[in-house]
């Protein structure tokens, strides 16, 4: 949770507008070695070297690598190498969002910690 609050903090201080976003190297910074829960009940892990591993709702993952481009974050997965997907980190007046570059999709944030994945045969995460 301190991490969620460091990233509200990071937005805030240069916020002009209702809604910031937040650069994906700092983003990146602050996510690496934590399991970012989102509101539509998926979760991710974002490990120091950049992978990611990402749980659906099901119960089911998928492994891939994280990298800033373009003012965003993208993911590539295993199973689909030739597709990113992009993302921007922003923050407004309720809460951290994750908003696609495509449009079709904006989920919130709502928790940042250390809770393993359950595909994760990890007990402890750092």
């Amino acid at each position: 949770m301190k991490v969620l609050w460091t990233l509200m903090m990071l937005g805030a201080a240069g916020a002009t507008s209702a809604q910031e976003t937040i650069p994906p190297d700092a983003a990146l910074d602050l996510l690496r070695g934590h399991v970012i829960d989102y509101d539509d009940a998926t979760r991710e892990r974002f490990r120091e070297d950049d992978t990611v591993s990402q749980q659906y709702p099901d119960g089911s993952c998928i492994e891939g690598v994280v990298f800033a481009q373009e003012g965003a974050l993208c993911f590539v997965y295993d199973g689909t190498p030739e597709r990113q997907h992009c993302w921007w980190v922003e923050q407004d007046t309720t809460g951290l969002w994750v908003q696609s570059v495509s449009g079709d999709g904006r989920f919130e944030i709502t928790d940042i910690g250390k809770q393993p994945l359950s595909c994760e045969q990890d007990d402890l995460i750092g």
